[in-house]
């Protein structure tokens, strides 16, 4: 006699998962909306000091979950003119050593400049804390004669991961936390490992490593119910949610030319650049659609305007990037002394590749890419002598 135990277990898993989908279905959009405009208007960082002496740059190391982080860097710049760069894991991960600020300072001291670039990166944080850290980083006797920030893809991730993909999961409404939290870790470890041990050479065929459920399982899950009609989708409200981040961005970076205008220091913003070949995973009539005519096509610049407007679309990737309408910002300032470098206009004049190629995931930069950025960077600032 078979067991009914089994197809018990089953009929159960079923129920759940539905119940889990109709509560996807009903997510409410307009109360989203305003707990994103809540967060973005009350949101504090607290304790964030950046202390500069003479041989070491001292800093709040209270992210101390990933392996990149440092509370305190030695520094030997004796007469050196200093540049402080500033962002998140794209500008500190795999390695300091193996970052563009480290090889643009290589660049500039090669081209006869005696720069010392202190690397003020760390992992997961976004335009408010780096406006915070670069405030702190210059109420010090000892300034910079340039600060760099490269930022955006967090603003976009934090916000979608607190309140639009932590909300609309399916698998967190079907499995215990605990069991969820454990695999993750496991995962995440893989992940941190690969990039610590990572070198200059390419590997030929690079296998991203993606969470398993939030990267792979989930998103999926979520495409292939919108394929066979059950999940739908609303793109109108996620647009409102994308103009609330980058409205918060654009003060942000207002802020952040201020106070280094106030100190007369010139300010260098990179625009964020993306692995274009990452799949994104958003409303399938509009995201799957340009993703895959961005892959079938060869001429280059069709298919990189395919592939940013499939990007531009998404909302369950793992990691979101930062949106086309942030670069759009960042190329409409027009200040005395302020810089934007259009970072990927510059690399697609090279016909760069945004895949795996030069990327470990959606948004991290592999070594080569990090070398690739520095030497545009110290090109642009040697040639328009900013300092």
């Amino acid at each position: 006699m078979v067991s009914l135990i089994p197809v018990i277990i089953l009929f159960l898993f079923m129920i759940f998962f539905s119940i889990s989908i109709i509560k996807v279905n009903l997510f409410d959009y307009k109360t989203t909306y305003f707990d994103i405009k809540n967060d973005l208007e009350n949101i504090m960082v607290i304790n964030e000091s950046i202390i500069i002496t003479k041989n070491s740059v001292n800093f709040n190391n209270y992210n101390s979950a990933g392996s990149n982080n440092q509370g305190l860097q030695e520094i030997d710049y004796d007469n050196k003119g200093l540049v402080y760069v500033f962002g998140a894991a794209s500008v500190v991960a795999p390695t300091y050593n193996a970052s563009f600020p480290y090889y643009l300072e290589e660049y500039m001291n090669k081209n006869n400049r005696n720069i010392k670039i202190v690397n003020l990166g760390m992992e997961g944080i976004y335009s408010d804390i780096i406006k915070t850290r670069i405030a702190s980083s210059l109420n010090n006797n000892i300034l910079p004669e340039l600060i760099i920030p490269y930022c955006g893809h967090n603003d976009y991730d934090r916000i979608y991961w607190a309140y639009v993909k932590g909300k609309m999961n399916i698998i967190s409404k079907l499995f215990p936390n605990d069991l969820i939290e454990k695999l993750e870790k496991r995962n995440m470890e893989q992940r941190f490992n690969q990039m610590q041990t990572d070198n200059e050479k390419l590997a030929p065929k690079y296998v991203p490593v993606f969470s398993n459920i939030d990267g792979i399982i989930e998103p999926n899950i979520k495409k292939y119910l919108q394929m066979i009609g059950i999940l739908r989708l609303n793109q109108e409200y996620f647009n409102s949610y994308n103009r609330l981040i980058l409205d918060h961005y654009s003060k942000n970076i207002v802020a952040i030319i201020r106070s280094a205008k106030e100190k007369k220091i010139p300010r260098l913003i990179v625009t964020p650049i993306s692995n274009l070949e990452a799949e994104p995973f958003g409303i399938n009539k509009a995201t799957l659609h340009l993703y895959r005519q961005g892959l079938k096509e060869n001429d280059y610049n069709r298919r990189i305007k395919y592939l940013t407007d499939a990007k531009d679309s998404e909302i369950f990737s793992y990691q979101l990037r930062a949106k086309s309408d942030l670069s759009l910002f960042l190329n409409s300032i027009n200040e005395s002394r302020v810089y934007v470098l259009d970072l990927k206009k510059e690399l697609m004049n090279d016909k760069f590749n945004f895949s795996y190629d030069n990327f470990y995931d959606y948004v991290h930069l592999r070594p080569a890419a990090h070398k690739k950025i520095s030497l545009i960077l110290g090109s642009y600032i040697l040639e328009r002598k900013i300092i």
